[in-house]
């Protein structure tokens, strides 16, 4: 995984560190029962997807290029992807328009609960 991440130019390189950091916090958050912090880390992190999926989907810096030749060259446990959809630019803007959804989602949902999570 960090060689994928390692690939990718910034400012993607950036927002996948930090979408990890915003996790650690929300699952502090639980542990911790803070309920109005555990609202503004789900703000954050849907934030952060928005942010990773509109790289992605508009292609800045080659985020999406850099992502497709990222994916044919890690092979998980022995699986070629160079072949495959998984590894096209394509399915990469497609992955970051659907990480802008679900990012949007989890921000615009926490932001307006009135009694958070």
């Amino acid at each position: 995984m960090f060689s994928f991440i390692g690939r990718l130019p910034q400012p993607a390189k950036t927002l996948y560190v930090l979408i990890f950091l915003a996790f650690v916090l929300l699952f502090a958050t639980f542990f911790l029962d803070l309920a109005e912090a555990r609202r503004f880390a789900f703000v954050g992190v849907g934030t952060l997807f928005l942010l990773l999926g509109l790289c992605a989907s508009l292609n800045i810096n080659g985020t999406a290029d850099r992502m497709a030749s990222a994916i044919k060259e890690y092979r998980p446990m022995g699986v070629d992807y160079s072949r495959s959809f998984l590894s096209t630019p394509l399915y990469a803007r497609l992955f970051g328009i659907m990480a802008m959804v679900v990012g949007s989602a989890f921000a615009v949902t926490a932001a307006i609960s009135p009694n958070g999570f």
